[in-house]
C-alpha cells in the first residue's frame, strides 16, 4: 500500500479497560476502521502490555481486515512494559490515507527526542519542531516511551500543553527500568511548503 503525504492522517486507538487480549484488539480495530470512515489504513503499529502474546495482533488484524474484505495494511508490533491504563493491554496507531488533502504543505516525521527525564525529552521535540516549522497545534501524533509511567494524567497533561492537539501514546517499555530516560516521537504539519 502507498499514499500521498498529502492525504496522510494519523489514529489512535482508545485505550480500553475490559476484556482479554484478543477482545481488546478486535474492538481496537473495529474502532480505528469506524474512525477512518472507509478510508484505507496503511500502517498499523500495535503496542502489546506485559507478557500478552504479541502473535494474537496479526491473526486477528488479519482476519478482521480480510472479513471486510480491506487490504491488509502493513503492521509493526512491539511488546512492551506497561501502557497508560493497568487493564489496558493494547494501544493500536493507524496511519490512514484519506480522500481529502489534510497536509497541503507536507509532513515532518520527528525521530525519537531523549531526554533524561519526560520534560526534557517534550522540551525537545518542542525545539525540533520549532526547528522545523511545525507549530505546536500542528502536531499530529506524539509516542513518548519513558521510564515511568506512574502518573500518566500528568504526562499527559505535559504533551497537551505543549502539542494542544496531537493525539498521544505514552507507553513504559520495560517493565523495571533502569532509569526514567525518555524518548518522545512524532509527526507534524509542516506550515509552509518546502521549497
Amino acid at each position: 500500500l502507498e499514499g500521498e503525504t498529502a492525504t496522510l492522517d494519523f489514529h489512535i486507538s482508545p485505550l480500553l479497560r475490559a476484556g482479554g487480549l484478543s477482545a481488546q484488539i478486535r474492538q481496537s480495530l473495529n474502532d480505528l476502521i469506524r474512525d477512518t470512515k472507509g478510508e484505507t489504513i496503511l500502517k498499523l503499529r500495535a503496542f502489546v502490555s506485559g507478557t500478552g502474546d504479541a502473535r494474537r495482533v496479526q491473526a486477528e488484524a488479519a482476519a478482521l481486515f480480510t472479513d471486510r474484505k480491506l487490504p491488509l495494511p502493513a503492521l509493526s508490533i512491539l511488546q512492551v512494559g506497561v501502557l497508560e491504563q493497568e487493564a489496558a493491554q493494547v494501544v493500536i496507531e493507524a496511519v490512514v490515507s484519506t480522500h481529502r488533502t489534510v497536509n497541503p504543505n507536507g509532513l515532518a516525521f520527528f525521530n525519537g527526542q531523549v531526554g533524561s527525564t519526560y520534560s526534557q525529552a517534550v522540551d525537545e521535540l518542542r525545539a525540533a519542531a520549532k526547528t522545523a516549522g511545525v507549530e505546536p497545534d500542528h502536531m499530529l501524533r506524539c509516542t513518548c516511551f519513558t521510564g515511568q509511567i506512574d502518573n500518566a494524567p500528568a504526562l499527559r497533561s505535559a504533551l497537551r500543553a505543549a502539542f494542544p492537539k496531537a493525539d498521544f501514546n505514552v507507553i513504559q517499555p520495560l517493565r523495571d527500568p533502569a532509569n526514567n530516560n525518555t524518548l518522545c516521537e512524532a509527526v507534524g504539519q509542516l506550515s509552509q511548503a518546502r521549497a
